[in-house]
């Protein structure tokens, strides 16, 4: 499993000075730019997009449009690393059905639309950005995206570029964009699409992968067999997707759980945990995202939690009990009242993770679990002393 810990931070990576905190993962082409949308993952956690900006080119990439500016909402404040955020282009589809929106950002998924003026701002009226009403109709390179070519850039307040993503078949023409952005923190399909189809990061197993500055077909891929709206990437060349690499983004990356011997009290009626965590701290612990499961077992076999998956208190994990949760990442203890059997030996197990219950499996969304959990610690009741009676 790869550890966040290691893409936290990325600041002076290259020609760049500040931090890698969100890339561009994928984008859709469609005949309507109002069915059309694109997808960003958070990299780093307490990310603010606060007065980022978001825009696109054209057909040539030799003109920016119109940016969309993230407001202050709080929305985009201390997002947690593994969020991801889909932008539609306009706040209707093409049949003029509203664009499902998804504002609650407490399991790590954000869905909302250019036009949604509490979260973006831009210049000029809709009509003059976005089309008419029900904004189907095209505007240039005002979000739309062109078969022949395109780019779309993510930039932090002062107006540096984070990342950019785009395809072109060739990106050699005088006045291209790709090719005079000093940066490398942008990559370029080096193909025209076609409708119906997305371009994505892929595989896009690590950082690295989603950066270089390159205008080739190695981390990127084109086409309609693997739309992944909100999901991880995938294409039909590869095995896997990247679903591990933001799941390790989503995996509050401590590098250990110590979990101390647990303490017996009222003749073995409770039993009192503590632990303390290492390789990391947590950025706003009061927003309840990070939290920790603590699992009991009479044998010392143990299995992850699945993620996506919520558990209660006395649900079975592998053949583990949960004792119990724990739903602020600094409260380092638990006590688990329970009815212990003498001559019994209970082992614990902690298990961190990040986001809330609600979620799918296998997605990357939702409730994420670090597999590595706590060293496992035990205790035994013991049976009660035999005592004499004094007959005298």
């Amino acid at each position: 499993m790869l550890k966040a810990s290691i893409f936290l931070c990325l600041c002076c990576f290259g020609l760049n000075s500040f931090c890698q905190n969100v890339v561009i993962s994928e984008y859709y082409n469609e005949t309507y730019p109002s069915d059309e949308w694109a997808e960003i993952l958070v990299i780093t956690d307490n990310t603010n997009l606060t007065n980022y900006t978001f825009r696109g080119n054209n057909g040539s990439q030799n003109n920016w449009g119109t940016a969309i500016t993230f407001t202050s909402n709080s929305l985009w404040t201390n997002l947690r690393a593994g969020t991801i955020i889909v932008i539609w282009f306009r706040n209707v589809n093409s049949t003029n059905v509203a664009v499902p929106l998804d504002t609650n950002k407490s399991d790590g998924f954000i869905q909302v639309h250019c036009m949604l003026s509490t979260h973006f701002s831009y210049s000029g009226s809709q009509a003059s950005v976005f089309g008419v009403a029900p904004y189907t109709s095209s505007k240039g390179n005002s979000f739309e995206v062109a078969n022949g070519g395109e780019l779309f850039q993510i930039r932090d307040s002062s107006g540096n570029n984070i990342h950019t993503l785009g395809h072109k078949a060739t990106v050699t023409n005088s006045g291209n964009l790709f090719t005079s952005l000093i940066s490398i923190n942008k990559l370029n399909h080096s193909s025209a699409i076609v409708s119906f189809s997305n371009v994505s990061i892929c595989p896009g197993n690590n950082i690295s992968a989603y950066i270089g500055g390159t205008s080739d077909t190695l981390k990127t891929s084109e086409g309609s067999s693997y739309i992944t709206q909100g999901l991880p990437n995938k294409r039909a060349s590869d095995t896997t997707s990247n679903l591990e690499f933001w799941r390790s983004l989503r995996h509050p990356p401590f590098d250990t759980i110590n979990l101390n011997t647990p303490i017996d009290s009222f003749a073995f009626g409770k039993v009192s945990l503590s632990w303390t965590t290492s390789g990391w701290t947590d950025p706003n612990p009061s927003d309840g995202t990070v939290g920790y499961i603590v699992l009991r077992n009479t044998t010392n076999s143990f299995v992850a939690p699945t993620d996506g998956k919520s558990y209660s208190t006395l649900d079975t994990v592998g053949t583990a009990t949960v004792a119990g949760h724990v739903y602020l990442s600094t409260t380092l203890v638990f006590t688990d009242n329970y009815t212990f059997n003498c001559g019994t030996t209970y082992f614990y197990k902690i298990y961190a993770y990040r986001y809330s219950t609600n979620g799918a499996l296998g997605t990357a969304r939702g409730r994420a679990y670090n597999e590595k959990g706590s060293i496992f610690s035990s205790i035994t009741k013991p049976y009660p002393i035999a005592q004499s009676i004094n007959s005298n």
